[in-house]
């Protein structure tokens, strides 16, 4: 009984930390689409500005999950 208890906590313990990751997810494509927005950016015109190193729809992709890097946000701020 201990250890389905103990199985329990660590399954809330890890739903805590994915939710709280989404919470910053949502939270870092809602800045970077904010600046874009501000800047009179698309996805086209980002992936341009960054040097076509990606395409728009791999950047939309990315975006959307809100999984990148502190780096790429920076580097996408710069760019616009």
């Amino acid at each position: 009984m201990h250890e389905d208890l103990h199985g329990a906590r660590a399954v809330t313990a890890k739903s805590t930390n994915q939710r709280r990751r989404t919470v910053w997810q949502e939270e870092a494509k809602r800045l970077l689409r904010g600046e874009m927005a501000r800047h009179d950016f698309n996805y086209k015109s980002l992936a341009r500005a960054l040097g076509g190193s990606e395409t728009d729809e791999s950047l939309m992709t990315r975006i959307n999950r809100g999984t990148f890097s502190l780096a790429f946000f920076l580097h996408a701020l710069r760019a616009m």
